[in-house]
Order: structure tokens, then sequence, then C-alpha cells
């Protein structure tokens, strides 16, 4: 076909559009002037064939392809993914799943290659055909989530066990990968695959309960992965920590057990103004002393001080609300006053109290500032720019 062939053609397609669409002919009219500019008529032509066709098997589908064709482009400089959209003409309701492919295709182009990209490609299809709503699941997925930063490698190491548990128990992708991913980085590809067994065996016993495990939903799912992260365990350790304390500080404060799960942020030591709430597992045994010691500076040194929290709300012109039903003090209504820059400023109190705290605690625990200085040193600034 030569160019003067394929433009009459790619008239007589919009002519066609603008008498079956109007939402067609104008999404196709506004994205194929960049198609033909960087690629030609012929490829202007092919695109906009199955832009039609996607139009006309669901129109929701077609939305999706002209909408993110630029984004596509943009990403990879190339038309590669044409024809894997359509493969997604083989299922009805399959649009769902071409929604999460179309903005995500011309990225893993370039971050993958094109070997890693059809791998991530064929992988999502695979599971179209078992299972629609897993197929939509996975596409739904963003693909560095998928890879864990180990490339197309990584999505086979994510997915083998879930190819075990679809055709051993038929649980569908949606209700293992969120979990999986969490598992997978935080125990790697052997602790995943013990997780999946245990799962599996709890899914035989009971499927609601299996489910429950698999979305990191239950304390059997939970205390497993506990077991298998590593770090320092607060339990094995309480006696060593409650001895700083009573070292330091003449007493110590009781512990609990904080309600963290691995994977849902850094660990934390808290405070509800009375027992000190620890993780099950630090990173490290510096990081569990260095926590322990400041939460106990705050109980010690009048974070928690009613008289002085009374105080602060009198100045402001209010009273302090009454107490939860754990007896839990909030100082939310002091930052209210700051309108849209509340969480700013709760943000810059917190900062103010730790360093108080801090510095307090350096008076009385020899080397406490030095300390922490050399943990922050040794984790690093946050990557990017500081905001605002």
């Amino acid at each position: 076909m030569t160019e003067n062939e394929a433009l009459l053609a790619i008239e007589e397609i919009r002519q066609h559009l603008e008498g079956v669409s109007f939402v067609a002919h104008r999404d196709s009219s506004q994205v194929l002037p960049t198609v033909r500019e960087r690629f030609g008529a012929k490829a202007a032509l092919d695109w906009l064939e199955h832009a039609r066709d996607l139009f006309f098997f669901d129109r929701e589908a077609g939305k999706a392809f002209i909408r993110n064709t630029e984004t596509a482009i943009e990403a990879c400089d190339c038309l590669d993914w044409v024809e894997q959209a359509a493969e997604f003409l083989r299922w009805r309701g399959s649009y769902k799943a071409l929604e999460a492919f179309m903005p995500q295709v011309g990225e893993v182009i370039t971050e993958l290659g094109r070997e890693g990209e059809r791998l991530w490609f064929e992988t999502g299809i695979r599971w179209l055909e078992r299972h629609l709503e897993s197929g939509t699941s996975y596409f739904r997925t963003p693909w560095r989530e998928l890879t864990g930063g180990k490339g197309a490698a990584g999505i086979e190491e994510l997915l083998a066990p879930a190819e075990r548990l679809f055709q051993e128990r038929r649980v569908a992708l949606g209700s293992y990968v969120t979990g999986a991913m969490r598992v997978r980085d935080l125990v790697g590809a052997q602790g995943l695959d013990l997780w999946t067994r245990r799962g599996g065996d709890i899914l035989q016993a009971s499927r609601q309960r299996g489910e429950a495990f698999f979305r990191l939903e239950s304390p059997e799912s939970i205390g497993l992965l506990l077991e298998a992260v590593p770090g320092y365990r607060s339990r094995d350790h309480a006696r060593l920590l409650q001895l700083l304390q009573q070292a330091w500080f003449g007493h110590s404060h009781p512990f609990a057990e904080a309600e963290w799960v691995p994977g849902d942020g850094r660990p934390l030591a808290e405070s509800d103004g009375q027992a000190i709430y620890l993780p099950a597992v630090f990173p490290d045994r510096g990081e569990a002393m260095a926590a322990v010691i400041h939460v106990a500076g705050h109980l010690e040194y009048g974070t928690y001080d009613a008289d002085a929290i009374e105080g602060l709300f009198a100045e402001a012109g209010m009273g302090h609300p009454p107490l939860d039903s754990d007896q839990r003090i909030t100082w939310r209504p002091l930052y209210a006053a700051y309108g849209d820059e509340l969480f700013r400023f709760q943000l810059l109190f917190d900062l103010c109290e730790d360093l108080r705290v801090d510095a307090a605690l350096d008076r009385t625990v020899p080397g406490h500032l030095r300390r922490l200085l050399e943990l922050a040193e040794r984790r690093g600034a946050p990557e990017g720019n500081a905001r605002p």
C-alpha cells in the first residue's frame, strides 16, 4: 500500500466514525496527527483500524486505547504495543484490563526492553485466559511493584507460587498479589514460597481463612511473616530494654505490643502516656535502644503531663476535650486553628517536642544525641528534594 492509498483509507475510516460515534471521531482525530507525523501514514492507518475495532468491540476499550496513545508514544517512541492491545478483543469485559495496560506499556518497553515487556504482557494475557478478574488485577498492579526491582525475572519470581495456587486451589490473583508483593520484598523468594505453602494449607481447611491469610488480614499470616522478617526482636530482648530504662531513670515503664505489620511503614516505638508500645521487630539493636530511650524520655520529661497540656489549651482559649474510652489525650484541637496548614503545624510541633526531649535525654544519657546522629547518617537522607 502506498502512502496516498493509506491516506485515503484513513479518511474513509474517519468518515465512518463520524457517522456512528461522535466520541470515537473526536478522540481519534485529536491523536491521529501525532501518530502520522511520528510514524507515517501506513502506521497511522494501522493504528486507526485498531482504534476502530476496539471501539466497536467495547466503547470503553476504544476510549482507553485512543486516549492513552500519546502517553505510550511519549514514553517509548514506538507503536509495538498496538498489536498487543488487539489481544484484549478476545474477552468481553476486558476493557478494565486494557485501561490498566495502556498507561503502563510505553514505560515498560523503555524500562524493561522489548523482551521484558513481552514477558510482562504475555503473563497478563495468560491470567486473562484463566480468569478475567485475575488478569485485570495483574494489569492494574503497577509494573514496578510486580518486578520488585528485579526486572522481568522479579515478575516470574512473584507469580510462580500464584500459578500453583490457582491450579490447585483456584485462588484468584487479586487475592494473592498485594500481600505477596509485601512478603517478597520483606523476606525474599524463599520466604514467599514458605508463606504461600502455609496459606495453601489454611485455604484447604477454610476458604475464608485462607483468603484472609493471603490478603495479610489474619493473625496467622501476620504471625508467620513476623517470624520470617529479619531484625532485632523486641520480645526476645525485652529484659535488656527494661534494664536500660532502669539504669538511666531508676525505674522502667511497662512494654506492650504495637499493632505493626511488616511492610506497613517503619517499625516505631509509641506510647499512650503510660506504656511503651514496641513493634515485634526493629531493624537493628541500635535503633531499638534509641527508640525505647526516646519514648521513655517523653514519659519522663512531660510530653504527657496533664497540667502542661491543660496549660497549652488554656493559652489557646479552649479546654482539652474529654478523654476517649482508652483515656488517650489529643492535641488535635490545638492544631485546628491552622486550617489547611494543620498537618504541617502538627509535624513542626512534634519535631520541636522531640528535640526538647532528646536534648533533655542527652543530659541524662551520655552520648544520646551522638548515637541518634550516627543512626540518622547510617540511614541516609530520603530520595528527592525536600518539600516546602
